[in-house]
């Protein structure tokens, strides 16, 4: 490669997302210890060949569409696309490299643990039509007539479910994102529905704002900030070893078990450490809706708090007394509720209860909102 330039492509409706934001920090992480220098590329860049001719591009992105196009523009310019994304097609796989979780292993992993709980009658639900790693899901899924698509958006997708469930005999759900199965449990409560009892749920994404639903949101655990660091070994063996062969990487993904799906007595898998996790944002009606975007917003917020700052919040969103998160978070009462101080100064509440209210808002479905001093 001609230059200690690490050059990374991500599609533009993924700029402002939460999966995009770990996967730069894992980047620049990585970046920073093998010295390279990140230089993000937009779509106008691919228009200069001089600029990247020979040279490694990471390519970010979920739409097929985009992906393809990406491909193809940067062979054009003798350029080399490395892939990073939840999933390959299997013709990406003979022309590029590239870094992927193991979306197949845990769907098939998740499916027996469900049949060896007696939930045999499993639906896969809010599959996005237009995502490439929905399309993966999809495929891996066994019973093709048990997976209900989204193309109206994701409220639609559960309200019709839930309306129908009585009849459909479903006794569990795993749901594409943990966006569509806290729509569900949510929807479900509304129904008089008791988790885990009537039904267990099961998302992908493990984020915050699941753990802070009641009961808390079991989750296969996406670990995009790990796939950005990985990204970077992976272009670093390339660059350096030169193979003759496309090397493609696969992440574990982890089924964490909590109350939503949680048999009596189960030995719960530890859900000590983990990386905070991307719920993506697109630009089709698939997150449309006052729910969906409740959610979203909720755990953007969580996202922008470091680490221990979003396990204290979600105490606060289970009602969990100080003494119960500095226990949680191996921090002094005092140190946790200097933190708590911190947060309401620096996000613009104006106290503690107008801090846990807007916390709780999403997953009560309140209509109104929380106004912060901003």
């Amino acid at each position: 490669m001609k230059s200690n330039n690490l050059y990374v492509l991500a599609a533009p409706h993924s700029k402002n997302s939460y999966w995009w934001a770990n996967i730069k920090r894992g980047l620049i992480k990585n970046s920073f210890e093998y010295k390279y220098n990140l230089v993000y590329l937009t779509s106008d860049d691919l228009k200069m060949p001089s600029r990247i001719s020979g040279e490694m591009v990471l390519i970010v992105g979920h739409n097929p569409a985009w992906i393809n196009e990406s491909i193809e523009a940067l062979f054009a310019l003798k350029a080399t696309p490395l892939l990073a994304n939840t999933s390959m097609f299997q013709g990406h796989r003979k022309t590029c490299s590239g870094i992927v979780l193991g979306l197949e292993d845990a769907i098939l992993d998740t499916i027996e643990y469900l049949k060896s709980c007696g939930r045999e009658r499993i639906v896969f639900l809010g599959v996005n039509p237009d995502s490439i790693s929905d399309k993966i899901k999809s495929d891996v899924f066994p019973n093709k007539n048990d997976i209900i698509f989204a193309p109206e958006g994701i409220e639609k997708c559960v309200d019709a479910f839930v309306k129908k469930l009585q009849d459909l005999k479903y006794n569990a759900a795993l749901c594409a994102n943990d966006t569509v199965a806290i729509c569900l449990m949510k929807k479900m409560a509304e129904k008089g529905y008791k988790m885990p009892d009537d039904f267990f749920v099961i998302g992908m994404g493990n984020s915050f704002i699941g753990q802070g639903m009641t009961p808390p949101l079991s989750s296969i655990d996406f670990n995009y900030y790990e796939m950005g660091k990985q990204a970077v070994n992976l272009y670093h063996n390339i660059k350096t070893s030169s193979p003759e062969y496309n090397m493609v990487l696969t992440l574990e993904c982890k089924l964490i078990i909590r109350d939503s799906a949680r048999m009596p007595n189960y030995d719960v898998r530890s859900d000590s450490r983990r990386e905070k996790n991307a719920i993506s944002s697109s630009e089709s009606k698939y997150f449309d809706g006052e729910t969906v975007g409740g959610i979203l917003s909720t755990e953007a917020f969580l996202q922008s708090c470091d680490y221990t700052d979003a396990k204290i919040l979600v105490g606060l969103m289970n009602n969990k007394p100080i003494k119960a998160i500095s226990e949680e978070t191996f921090l002094g009462e005092r140190a946790v509720r200097y933190r708590i101080e911190n947060l309401i100064k620096q996000k613009g509440f104006r106290n503690r209860s107008e801090l846990t209210e807007f916390l709780k808002s999403s997953i009560n479905n309140k209509k109104e909102g929380i106004k912060r001093n901003d």
